[in-house]
C-alpha cells in the first residue's frame, strides 16, 4: 500500500516504463487506503496472434491474466490516467479508450482522473 505518493506523480511516472513509442500512458488505481493497482501501455505476445498493445488502465484492473488485481477494492476507487511522450515530455489527453472505459464501468470505479493537454488534469465522476 502507498499513500505517501500523489497518484498522478506515480502514473506519469509508470508511463515512461511504456515501450510503444507513439505514445505512453499509465494508470494508477487508489482508494482511501492508498494505490493499490497500476499499470501502463505494452506490447504482450500472444502466440500466433503475434504482438498485441495492452491500455494501461487494462493492466492496472488486471483484465487479461496478466495481473492479479484484488477486485473488491476497485468499487468505489479512483482511476488516473497519464499520458506523455517519452522523446518529448509533452503531455497528451488520455481519457480511458473505447474499449476500457465499459470495464471501469462494470468494476464500479467511482472517478477517472486524466492528463489534457498542456498538462492540466481532468477529471469525471461516474457515481
Amino acid at each position: 500500500m502507498n499513500t505517501h505518493n500523489d497518484p498522478r506523480d506515480v502514473a506519469l511516472g509508470l508511463a515512461l516504463r511504456s515501450d510503444l513509442k507513439t505514445f505512453n500512458v499509465g494508470a494508477v488505481i487508489f482508494d482511501k487506503y492508498g494505490i493499490f493497482s497500476w499499470g501502463w501501455n505494452h506490447w504482450l505476445a500472444r502466440g500466433e496472434q503475434g504482438l498485441i498493445s495492452v491500455c494501461a488502465e487494462r493492466h492496472a484492473l488486471g483484465i487479461g491474466g496478466e495481473r492479479l488485481v484484488n477486485r473488491r477494492r476497485l468499487a468505489g476507487a479512483t482511476i488516473v490516467v497519464a499520458g506523455c511522450k517519452k522523446h518529448n515530455g509533452n503531455i497528451f489527453l488520455a481519457r480511458p479508450c473505447e474499449i476500457c472505459f465499459p470495464f471501469i464501468v462494470k468494476f464500479r470505479i467511482r472517478k477517472i482522473i486524466y492528463t489534457q493537454r498542456g498538462g492540466s488534469w481532468g477529471e469525471d465522476r461516474l457515481y
